[in-house]
Formats: C-alpha cells, structure tokens, sequence
C-alpha cells in the first residue's frame, strides 16, 4: 500500500490580506480606547496628588494658627503661591497677597519664599521653609513638579498639580473661593490636559465644562 502524501495548504494572498485588513479596523478602534484610559489614568492620579497638597497645606495653616503664625481672620484676605521642585527641592513663593498682611507672625514669620528638601531640619524662623520641607516629607517621590494654590479663611482652597514642568505651561486661574470664573485651560477633550497636552491635576477637581 501506498503512503498518502497531504500537502499542507497554506494562507492564500486573498486571506492574509482580510487579516490583515481586520488587525488593521480593530487596532483603530482600540488604541485611541486604551489611550484614553492611560490619559484618565494619569489625570486622576494627578488629582489625587493635587488633592493631598491641598490638605497638607491647609493642615499646616492649622498648626501654624495654633503657633501664632497662622492666617488673619480678615474679611476678603486671601494669597496665592507658586511651588516648583527641582532635583526633590521644594521651593516655594508667594505670588499675590502681601505676606506681612496675610498672616500672622510670632517668632516665624512669613517672608514670600522660603525652599528645603525632605529631611531638612524645620528649625527656622520662615514660615514657607517649613512649609516647603513639610510637603517634601509628605511626598518625597515627587521629585520634579510645578504646583499653585490659592489660600483662603485659612484654608489651602484649591491647588494644581503637574509634573510636566518642560517649557511653557498653560495652568488653571484662582478666583474668589478658589478657581477662576472666567477662562479655561483645557484642551477641550480631556479634562486635565492643557493647552500644551500636559497632565494637571486639580483639587477640587475642575471639570472640563463650567456650563
């Protein structure tokens, strides 16, 4: 008897190129999808991040209340900051607000800047330096960011968070109570991304329609 010899039959061009062509259609529509989960992904942990400045600020401005340098109780007295962090150095200034008005003073003082790295001692006499060493303890895996906030009644009311700090960056406004009325920075297809397609994040978070 003769052995029976079965050719294997391969792909035709025909069929190769209808896989192909199929890859091709479920690829675009899932990218842009697990694309935007990454963006929502990082946005949130962005707000997270955003949200944890927020309430060391404000639980620092209690402390500070109880030590005699904490915020005025006045009507309408308000400031705005600006944090930068370079190589994990905090280095923190105020804005808008004139400081000696602002808050309080005792044997530390609020000066309009002040800067330190986690670990650094916090026996000084300016106010911002202990602030800045204090949210470098509390976050010390943050090692480059750009970060405002805007203080009120004695409370960090809002605040921004990026870690995109290269070149020119579009950042949210502060207002009365905390983010501004007028103006928006999103790119206006995902909230959280500015003009520039940086990640920021918001605390509270800011939507990506104020209607």
């Amino acid at each position: 008897m003769k052995n029976k010899i079965t050719k294997n039959k391969g792909f035709t061009l025909v069929e190769l190129i209808v896989v192909i062509a199929i890859i091709g259609v479920l690829a675009a529509i899932l990218i842009p999808t697990m694309i935007g989960y990454t963006i929502q992904a990082q946005v949130t942990s962005a707000d997270a991040t955003a949200s944890k400045i927020k309430n060391s600020i404000t639980y620092f401005l209690t402390e500070a209340d109880t030590q005699g340098y904490g915020f005025r109780p006045v009507t309408g007295n308000y400031c705005n900051g600006e944090i930068t962090v370079t190589n994990s150095l905090w280095t923190l200034k105020i804005t808008e607000g004139d400081p000696s008005t602002v808050f309080a003073s005792s044997d530390i003082s609020w000066t309009g800047n002040g800067s330190g790295k986690a670990g650094d001692s916090k026996f000084s006499n300016c106010a911002e330096q202990i602030l800045a060493i204090t949210l470098a303890d509390s976050l010390p895996d943050i090692t480059t960011a750009k970060i405002g906030f805007r203080l009120e009644n004695g409370n960090c009311c809002a605040c921004y968070f990026t870690s995109d700090t290269d070149g020119s960056l579009t950042v949210p406004t502060f207002g009365n109570d905390g983010w501004s009325t007028t103006g928006f920075v999103w790119n206006g297809n995902n909230k959280g991304i500015s003009d520039e397609g940086y990640v920021v994040g918001t605390a509270p978070a800011l939507p990506l329609s104020k209607s």
